[in-house]
């Protein structure tokens, strides 16, 4: 599916630890964030955004440098007003696993990097080793 640029005006996260994470996830994948009036102007290049699970929930995933799925992806709660409009920053898991697909430290492989303290988003704009960019 090919990618359009998509425009989001949202209002903060109340919870700063989240919008601090959501922030870091949002500049790792290129979208261009503004504020505006108290709102935020989210800016990026994606694939139609699909239906989340609930009624105005939009799901936007991200494919890292070889073309795969992404373990995060942004859900997007819309809201008639801006100011209630909520985005954050969502991990997928094993379903084996005894988180059932929620994702922790064990079966996400960004979720562990960030407990290492690492980036856990490298991997969306590079390539493997010995994979040409």
């Amino acid at each position: 599916m090919a990618k359009k640029e998509i425009t989001i005006i949202a209002g903060h996260d109340t919870n700063e630890e989240r919008e601090k994470r959501t922030r870091a996830w949002l500049e790792q994948h290129g979208v261009k964030v503004e504020e505006w009036n108290g709102l935020q102007v989210l800016t990026m290049q994606a694939e139609k955004p699909s239906e989340g699970q609930y009624r105005h929930q939009w799901v936007i995933g991200f494919d890292n440098a070889e073309s795969d799925q992404e373990e995060s992806y942004l859900v997007i709660n819309l809201e008639p007003d801006p100011y209630d409009t909520r985005i954050e920053v969502e991990y997928e898991g094993s379903y084996s696993c005894t988180c059932k697909g929620l994702a922790c430290v064990k079966c996400n492989g960004e979720l562990a990097a960030v407990d290492r303290g690492e980036n856990p988003y490298a991997h969306h704009t590079q390539p493997k080793a010995g994979q040409v960019a």
